[in-house]
């Protein structure tokens, strides 16, 4: 109960207007990301045995965070991406997923067996298995190309939207089904004001923050570094590589700003990041000849152009020889 939908909505609006305004990035998606939901959880049931308030301590980490950031932005350190590939961002995005799906078997395991159980079950198969038809009818030839634009873009939110409102229609609205806690509008789902109270909390235990504080700007670093090179690869290279210390400075301010007001922290969303790219970015191919060879009709390069090109991006080649 001390973190709620609001919360998460007020969360990833401050990360949303923050990056969309004055990042250098404003292509990386920011929000509550499986990894923070489970080092909130994790920090939950550490700190709360020992009979310390749970808000002021996550706000203390937060501030803590503030500074680590600052002083890797302002060290430059983002320049030690240049050695990460994208194996290690495959990897962190893999492990990003399967924590939804860990997440996901547990919300089932707590119904047991019965209505609720199946009701669920199918529901979560159902989802999974039209986002997955709509993806690959996206990704295919059997419709016309807005179709399968649409289908790939919108499919996965769509299906959610549907299978939300689809379970209280006819016989299913009588199964007791776990529902998520709301409060009133623009006000915290637990009874307490916006602002945490952080002197709420012993001297030691505020110092107590500070390695759990360093273990989540480690995860931020890597973890928002990583979505942003995702979302700015190869293909959509960014023109201003010092903007992601400017975006890591950002993110600690945000950071700070959500543990005063007892947010959940946002920050890069892996698995949404390139999807969004992607689908924001409408290119066309064009087949150019080899000009060293021009008769060699099995080598040739595929030089694909943005149609509506942004300012932080260029156009890319891609070379290709047949086998």
């Amino acid at each position: 109960m001390q973190y709620g939908v609001n919360e998460v909505l007020l969360a990833s609006v401050l990360g949303a207007v923050v990056f969309s305004v004055i990042a250098c990035q404003p292509l990386v998606i920011v929000g509550v990301t499986g990894p923070i939901t489970v080092f909130n959880y994790t920090v939950y049931d550490i700190i709360t045995p020992l009979g310390t308030n749970y808000l002021a301590f996550m706000c203390w980490i937060g501030l803590w965070a503030v500074l680590l950031h600052w002083i890797l932005a302002i060290t430059n350190s983002c320049n030690w991406l240049k050695y990460v590939t994208r194996f290690p961002c495959d990897i962190f995005g893999f492990y990003v997923a399967f924590i939804y799906l860990q997440k996901g078997i547990q919300v089932l395991e707590r119904f047991g067996y019965g209505a609720p159980f199946y009701l669920s079950l199918s529901v979560a198969l159902l989802v999974f298995a039209i986002a997955y038809i709509c993806g690959e009818l996206g990704s295919s030839a059997l419709f016309r190309h807005p179709v399968r634009v649409f289908l790939k873009d919108y499919g996965t939110p769509l299906t959610v939207v549907f299978f939300t409102g689809f379970v209280h229609l006819g016989r299913m609205k009588s199964v007791e089904l776990e529902k998520l806690p709301t409060s009133r509008p623009f006000f915290p789902t637990a009874d307490r004001p916006w602002l945490v109270e952080l002197w709420d909390i012993e001297v030691k235990e505020a110092f107590l923050a500070l390695p759990f504080a360093i273990l989540l700007t480690i995860l931020f670093w890597f973890d928002h570094n990583v979505s942003s090179l995702i979302a700015q690869g190869t293909e959509f290279p960014l023109r201003k590589p010092a903007g992601f210390h400017w975006d890591l400075f950002l993110l600690g301010l945000t950071t700070g700003v959500a543990g005063i007001l007892g947010l959940p922290f946002p920050n890069g969303l892996i698995p949404q990041a390139p999807f969004h790219t992607d689908s924001l970015c409408v290119t066309r191919a064009e087949i150019v000849t080899d000009e060293n060879n021009p008769e060699d009709k099995d080598h040739f390069t595929y030089k694909r152009t943005h149609v509506q090109q942004d300012p932080y991006y260029s156009s890319y080649i891609l070379s290709h020889r047949p086998s």
